[in-house]
């Protein structure tokens, strides 16, 4: 399990890396206390009612989903699945810190994870 701080109005990335036979078999999903299941991403097509807030990019075997414009709201556990016995759990929360006076702090964070076996 990776833990995710994020920062809210920030973009934030989550890297699962692994080969995957087909893309039929990648899925990303949020799961929120209290709520159903969301199925963000299925069979590698990302799911076109979240469109506008999520961003899906394959690079090879790294399998990048984007939340853009962190709320609140997008806080949960993120689990991308290559197969029903190999999957990477992302919880991703907000973090509370003082506003920098630093111009220029956009950056986004990005966490990764190896599936395993790879």
């Amino acid at each position: 399990m990776v833990q995710v701080p994020a920062d809210v109005g920030q973009n934030v990335t989550l890297q699962c890396k692994g080969t995957v036979a087909s893309l039929d078999s990648l899925y990303w999903v949020l799961n929120k206390p209290g709520s159903e299941e969301i199925t963000v991403c299925y069979e590698g097509e990302l799911n076109r009612r979240l469109a506008d807030k999520y961003s899906l990019e394959i690079v090879k075997s790294v399998y990048n989903l984007t939340i853009r414009n962190f709320t609140n709201d997008d806080a949960g556990t993120y689990v991308c699945t290559r197969s029903k016995d190999e999957q990477i759990t992302f919880v991703v929360s907000v973090i509370s810190r003082p506003k920098s006076s630093t111009p220029g702090r956009n950056s986004s964070p990005t966490e990764e994870a190896d599936i395993p076996g790879n």
